[in-house]
């Protein structure tokens, strides 16, 4: 792999103390499909309930995380950390539309991920968009929800394979904001 982890760190604080707590932290750069297999792999997959697990990202980044498990109550572990994007191409799910040269933060805890004020090419023009992950209060199933403003042509709604909406606009020209 070409994954470099750094500034990791291991801390189980007193063993002898009956609420000893493991706190684990680091940073790890390289390409982002090993990044983002890094998290899927780890125990952020699971306490994230593997939000990021279809996610595809290109190119290279960079991740910070941090765990907090207290030994005494698992169930209460905490999970942080982020993913930088500096110009990578990212599909949140496969049936997403893909956001080149994305760039921002994608933040991730057990409560699911987020994204704010992040910046990519999306349908042939610029997009700023944010979201992510969120539970749903009341404990039903977390929503993946975005919203975002931008400028769409119709060259890039043309090659955007959204089907019959797609072709629609092969022979027209411009292009409108939307939000």
């Amino acid at each position: 792999p070409n994954l470099r982890l750094s500034e990791a760190t291991i801390d189980l604080g007193d063993l002898a103390q009956s609420t000893t707590t493991l706190v684990v932290s680091a940073r790890a750069q390289g390409p982002a499909d090993e990044v983002l297999g890094f998290v899927r792999n780890s125990p952020v997959s699971f306490l994230t309930g593997q939000a990021l697990e279809r996610a595809r990202i290109s190119g290279n980044t960079g991740v910070q995380f941090g765990l907090r498990l207290p030994l005494d109550d698992l169930a209460a572990a905490r999970v942080t950390g982020s993913v930088t994007l500096a110009g990578n191409d990212m599909r949140i799910t496969p049936e997403a539309p893909l956001l080149a040269r994305a760039s921002g933060s994608l933040r991730f805890s057990e409560q699911g991920f987020g994204i704010e004020g992040a910046q990519a090419q999306l349908y042939g023009g610029p997009v700023r968009f944010s979201g992510g992950m969120r539970p749903e209060p009341g404990g039903g199933p977390p929503r993946i929800a975005f919203q975002g403003q931008g400028t769409a042509s119709a060259e890039g709604l043309a090659q955007a394979d959204l089907g019959f909406v797609s072709r629609l606009f092969e022979q027209a020209s411009g292009s409108a904001l939307y939000s």
